[in-house]
């Protein structure tokens, strides 16, 4: 483990700017960091934030992502669903197709943000089951995140892969006001 380089891997993790330099500086509820925390270190799982907008979803994702790049040393990914999503369809204009499945697929941790923006379509609905089925299939933790509330994102995802949530991880719903709502002039 010594040739690993903490800076590298969280360069490589593709994390938002804005989560990172305010790592360390939000409170969570402890009950919601544990159970999420839980289920990437140790179930290796796949776990759902679910919510409205603003309510830490993503800086919690961010925050596991940097320790468990310090403290595992092994690699985190962070994408956004629509990003995902066209990098997996450019592969095909492209004939580098499954380039950026196998990656999503081993790599340590994965977050997907945004789900909401893509949910709907037949091959997407696919795709994502199949990467999920992958990734559980490896025994590597999943962080989806999504601005909807719990049942509609149980809708969308599917009966396979909610049921291997069930086993593996679960919904965690963020409540709450906003951390951006701020009081305008």
């Amino acid at each position: 483990m010594k040739d690993i380089c903490v800076p590298e891997l969280l360069s490589a993790a593709c994390l938002p700017p804005r989560h990172r330099a305010k790592v360390g500086h939000y409170m969570f509820d402890y009950k919601v960091v544990k159970n999420l925390g839980e289920i990437c270190f140790r179930m290796q799982g796949i776990a759902c934030l679910t919510g409205q907008r603003g309510t830490g979803k993503t800086q919690i994702a961010v925050e596991l992502a940097v320790a468990w790049c310090t403290q595992h040393f092994r690699k985190a990914y962070y994408t956004r669903a629509a990003d995902l999503f066209a990098s997996l369809k450019r592969e095909f204009e492209t004939d580098t197709t499954g380039v950026m499945m196998a990656k999503c697929s081993q790599v340590g941790l994965l977050i997907i943000d945004e789900l909401q923006e893509v949910m709907g379509t037949k091959w997407e609905d696919n795709e994502l089951t199949r990467l999920l089925d992958k990734r559980y299939a490896a025994r590597v933790p999943t962080i989806i995140i999504a601005n909807v509330k719990a049942d509609q994102l149980v809708n969308a995802l599917g009966a396979s892969v909610v049921d291997r949530m069930r086993e593996t991880g679960g919904i965690i719903e963020m409540l709450g006001p906003s951390f951006r709502r701020k009081a305008l002039p």
